[in-house]
Order: C-alpha cells, then sequence, then structure tokens
C-alpha cells in the first residue's frame, strides 16, 4: 500500500529546507527592508535609515525533520483549567504527525511572571498512529509549591521531539490569589 501522507510530507521537507526566502522586515523607524534569507538560520538586517541592526529567526517549515530522518510536527491547543483550591489541573489538546510513530514530551512550567518557575512535570506521550490527536488530556499539580503571595503566573507548556528539539510552545498567564 503506498503511503501518500508521507509521501507529501517528504515533499515538504525537501522543498523547504536550506530554501533562500524573500522576506520583509520592519525596522521600529518604520522603514522596511526586503532581502533574502536562508531558511532554519539566524538573520541580520541593517536598516537603511536609522542603520540599526534587525535581527531575524527564520523556519519556514511547520515540521521538523528528526535526527534518523522521520518528519514531525506538533501543535498544542486549547489550553484552559478551571480555578483551583488545593490543586491545579490544566487541560489541553495536543496534535501529533510522526512517520515513525515516535514519542514527544509534553513539559509543563509554572513560574511566577518574569520570576523562577516554582513546579516543572514532563510526560511521554506515545502516537500510535501516522497522525495522533489527544483531546482534553490534563495534568494535574498540587498545589503545595505555590508562591505564599498572590501573582501573576505564567503557564508554559512546550512538546519536544526524541532528541529534546522544541517543536511547539504555549504560553498563557492567569492572576493567582493566595
Amino acid at each position: 500500500m503506498i503511503d501518500l501522507f508521507s509521501i507529501a510530507l517528504e515533499g515538504a521537507a525537501s522543498w523547504g529546507i536550506g530554501r533562500l526566502l524573500d522576506a520583509a522586515v520592519d525596522c521600529r523607524c518604520g522603514k522596511s527592508t526586503y532581502g533574502g534569507v536562508d531558511n532554519i538560520d539566524y538573520n541580520q538586517f541593517k536598516c537603511p535609515d536609522c542603520q540599526r541592526a534587525l535581527n531575524q529567526y527564520v523556519n519556514a517549515t511547520d515540521h521538523t525533520v528528526n535526527r534518523n530522518g522521520s518528519i514531525v510536527s506538533a501543535a498544542i491547543s486549547g489550553m484552559h483549567w478551571p480555578s483551583w483550591r488545593n490543586n491545579f489541573k490544566l487541560y489541553y489538546d495536543l496534535d501529533v504527525i510522526n512517520s515513525k510513530y515516535e514519542e514527544v514530551v509534553v513539559e509543563l512550567e509554572l513560574s511566577k511572571f518574569r520570576g523562577h518557575v516554582f513546579e516543572r512535570f514532563e510526560s511521554i506521550q506515545k502516537p500510535r498512529h501516522e497522525y495522533s490527536y489527544w483531546e482534553d488530556t490534563w495534568i494535574r499539580i498540587g498545589g503545595g509549591s505555590f508562591p505564599d503571595e498572590s501573582c501573576n503566573v505564567a503557564i508554559d507548556l512546550k512538546v519536544y521531539n526524541t532528541w529534546g528539539d522544541l517543536l511547539d510552545a504555549r504560553r498563557r498567564l492567569m492572576e493567582y490569589t493566595a
């Protein structure tokens, strides 16, 4: 049987990797700079008016090519949480497209906004199909490590491939009342 989905992904990967792309970069002074940039690379421009350096990172493909040649893509959506008293329960949806059915690692970090991380959790999701979808997956964290004072809390949810390459990340803020 021919796997058309994998063929399409492999074609997309070979097209996007290492290509030169046309780009427009806007400076704070209002001037736009146009030029070619390399895909999957840091690019530097200089504003023709104010001479300010404009740094930019480009990755025009929505997937990562793993070190073993497989292609993986992940997307986090639907992050939400009910209010809590003695524990925190985060719900999220996760889409994973992986040509080799390799695991992905989901990492949750809770921190004071612009402060230290006070809670961290990791779990492994094992795709069972070429396209796997987890709906309303949840992570529960006890409230024992939460700050003693009220503050703004950053909720960071990240997905990594087997080798630790970041595939997707989402950040939400909430007001925490002690």
